[in-house]
């Protein structure tokens, strides 16, 4: 069985993002594999140039999905829809590696980097 991983990422605290890896090897079967992939400081194009790893992206929400503001959302007018800021975690080359590692009952078998994300496949 294989498993993708993208919320890593989203995660404010190493301990949570630890903590997560901890959870998703639990639910996986001995012999499982997680695919994860992570976005990437090093990314360049329509969001590079990043030179922290802690970072605010704006999402925007479809019209479809509604236009009413909750929580911390803005309205965009022009583009008809909300705009919310997202907490990314921008990882560094072997950051998930040593994640997974702090995790414990695994092993990595290959990471690479994939389209502004560093990625990891994880044998449990």
């Amino acid at each position: 069985h294989h498993r993708l991983l993208q919320v890593i990422h989203h995660l404010s605290t190493e301990e949570r993002r630890v903590a997560a890896l901890k959870e998703a090897l639990r639910v996986v079967r001995p012999g499982g594999v997680l695919l994860v992939y992570n976005w990437a400081l090093e990314q360049e194009g329509r969001f590079g140039g990043f030179k922290e790893q802690d970072q605010l992206i704006p999402w925007h929400l479809n019209k479809k999905f509604g236009t009413d503001v909750v929580g911390h959302g803005e309205k965009a007018e022009e583009k008809h829809c909300v705009v919310y800021k997202r907490f990314y975690h921008l990882f560094k080359e072997g950051e998930t590696e040593r994640l997974f590692e702090a995790a414990g009952g695994n092993t990595v078998r290959q990471s690479y980097y994939d389209h502004a994300n560093w990625c990891a496949i994880v044998e449990k």
